[in-house]
């Protein structure tokens, strides 16, 4: 609906910014009209230039990349002028609070060089080129620039103003004649550098004569002609990064000419005059290069590789594994390390963990077996809807604290406690969390199934009404594909709940595995392709204590310097010991552009108390 504003504005000149929305981190939450292709889309980092947990993602319902960029939004929040509560000015956090720099940006720049007024395509051009690139692979796009997390990285203000100001590196202005009396005349002296260029051609440019703030300037067209100097010498070359190969937007120069910007395969081309010169390369996130080049004729250079400038995070463990004793407690260090020529910036937190996963194809995994419902099994039938009415469970099924007699089933592969928010009519993400059913999900196959193409779903309350179990059989994607899916869930009555794969041929880009209490508290098991399921598989997720209850952190975050060390504190207490050991997950956010996040597993092994008392208890009703 907001389409004709944003037409009309972009008619009268007007540059749309609108932030991305505050929906949290799901891949494909990116809120309209963030989301459409003719407005520049912002989403939220913080002092660490990591992407908040709230900032949306890409990518759009159509494909598309988005946020564009990424701008300060969120950590210590963003100050800015209030109109309310008697305040001045106030703090507050939001891709809201981001949108604005962008806004802000746009106008530096438009007012550094008015030929760009009301030109969003330029405008657009600039602020992409000069943002500082941050690399994300969480939404699909490998580690590439653009991606869905940070669109072409964070925005830069000063880089945007300075590659939008008037800048004519081979005109100047030596001389100027001061102040003149009326009647009076005086010379302007221009200075003019053919090393200045990238090669012969001709080259255009405007002197502006202003006689007072408030009259039109005069103007003085300039056309400067380059010719060929004697036994001029064409280089090119290619800019790529070491680590990956990939092409980067770098600037090229030998000392003292004038730089010219790598194209989108990093190649570049130089015009010199024969002799010895010391070439130059820059480009963000990467170290300065330079070296020593003789030349006497047309040459291809080889490759430019620079050197990631970005920091390097590296865990001296991948994964931790504790036993403890009755009522012991153990502290233990996380060694976190930077290799790379830049510092550190992480933050720490520990993951909600409601529930111990276990798979069949693991050492001492539980058994896979499909239950093969019987013929007098119900069936759902939809006729089009989204999801069905409230199916009884047959008994009371415990899940994140509340007991649940009932769920609903829908089509697109999971059950859910709740009801959407709005009107659903596919997954709104491809990932966790579930944007579209907020609360209480259940999903062990998450993504865009279409039952006019075929397939069932049926359940049944099993073995003495102490277990559900639902199976989606031989259903088929939404589109083309001929292949069909079979797989199952089974909720028992003691909270543990079992996915079960029979019949898995392809995994889409969207699937997502886990479940789901809030936005803020769910569990992901996995997402789109790289998700751990396949036929024949069977995932439990047992209730355990959550881990905050028995794990802390000494520290949210901080700095580790380049090439430096740092040592995190873990405290582990004793607990309870269950069927199978407690497991946890440490999240590291990092200012590592190709690790922004790292899951550090951590498992409990607790031992049974030496002694155990049991109290027997009577109740007697009310009289």
């Amino acid at each position: 609906w907001y389409a004709g504003y944003v037409a009309a504005w972009r008619a009268a000149g007007i540059f749309p910014v609108f932030a991305a929305g505050n929906t949290g981190s799901a891949c494909g939450s990116i809120n309209s009209p963030g989301d459409y292709a003719d407005v520049f889309g912002v989403g939220a980092t913080d002092e660490r230039d990591i992407a908040t947990w709230f900032s949306a993602r890409g990518p759009t319902v159509d494909g598309r990349h988005k946020p564009d960029v990424v701008a300060p939004g969120g950590g210590e929040s963003i100050l800015s002028t209030s109109n309310g509560d008697g305040l001045d000015y106030r703090t507050l956090q939001g891709t809201s609070m981001a949108a604005p720099l962008v806004a802000g940006t746009v106008a530096l720049m438009w007012s550094a060089n008015p030929s760009l007024l009301g030109d969003y395509e330029r405008t657009v051009a600039l602020i992409k080129g000069s943002a500082r690139p941050l690399r994300d692979d969480s939404c699909g796009d490998g580690q590439q620039v653009p991606n869905n997390v940070y669109g072409y990285g964070r925005v830069d203000a000063y880089a945007a103003v300075q590659r939008a100001r008037v800048d004519v590196p081979w005109l100047s202005v030596s001389a100027l004649p001061g102040q003149l009396v009326p009647g009076a005349s005086g010379n302007v002296q221009l200075r003019f550098d053919a090393s200045r260029v990238p090669g012969p051609g001709t080259y255009q440019a405007r002197v502006e004569l202003f006689a007072t703030l408030t009259t039109l300037p005069q103007s003085v067209d300039i056309t400067f002609s380059v010719g060929a100097a004697s036994g001029q010498a064409v280089l090119s070359g290619r800019v790529v990064a070491d680590d990956t190969g990939a092409p980067v937007a770098a600037q090229v120069s030998v000392a003292g000419g004038q730089a010219v910007d790598t194209d989108a395969d990093g190649n570049f081309t130089l015009v010199v005059a024969p002799g010895s010169f010391q070439l130059r390369v820059s480009a963000p996130s990467f170290l300065p290069y330079q070296r020593a080049i003789s030349v006497a004729g047309d040459a291809r250079l080889p490759d430019v590789r620079l050197r990631p400038g970005y920091p390097e995070l590296a865990l001296a463990h991948p994964s931790l594994d504790l036993a403890l004793n009755f009522a012991q407690t153990r502290s233990v260090t996380i060694t976190l390390a930077n290799n790379g020529p830049q510092p550190l910036e992480y933050s720490a937190r520990v993951l909600p963990g409601s529930f111990a996963v276990q798979h069949s194809d693991a050492p001492g995994g539980l058994d896979y077996q499909w239950i093969d419902l019987p013929s007098s099994a119900r069936q759902i039938v939809l006729r089009g809807k989204p999801y069905s009415d409230t199916v009884s469970l047959g008994f009371p099924f415990p899940f994140y604290g509340s007991t649940y007699t009932e769920t609903l089933a829908a089509a697109d592969g999971f059950l859910s406690f709740s009801l959407p928010i709005g009107e659903y009519i596919k997954p709104a993400t491809g990932c966790f969390p579930d944007t579209a059913f907020l609360y209480r999900e259940i999903a062990p196959f998450r993504t865009d199934i279409d039952l006019a193409r075929g397939g069932a779903i049926r359940y049944a309350t099993t073995n003495g009404r102490r277990a559900f179990v639902i199976s989606y059989e031989n259903v088929r994607l939404a589109g083309s594909a001929p292949e069909t899916y079979s797989f199952q869930v089974i909720l028992h009555d003691d909270g543990r709940i079992v996915y079960q794969y029979r019949d898995i041929p392809l995994l889409p880009d969207s699937v997502a595995v886990g479940v789901q209490q809030t936005t803020l508290d769910y569990q992901s098991i996995g997402c789109g392709s790289a998700a751990p399921i396949a036929a024949g598989l069977a995932i439990e997720l047992r209730p355990q204590y959550e881990p905050a209850a028995w794990l802390a952190l000494s520290e949210e975050g901080g700095t580790v310097p380049a090439n430096g060390r740092h040592a995190m504190r873990a405290t582990v207490h004793w607990v309870y010991p269950g069927p199978l050991p407690q497991q946890a997950r440490i999240e590291l956010r990092s200012s590592d552009p190709l690790r922004r996040i790292v899951l550090l597993p951590l498992t409990l092994d607790a031992r049974p108390a030496p002694n155990a008392r049991w109290m027997p208890m009577i109740n007697r009703p009310w009289e």
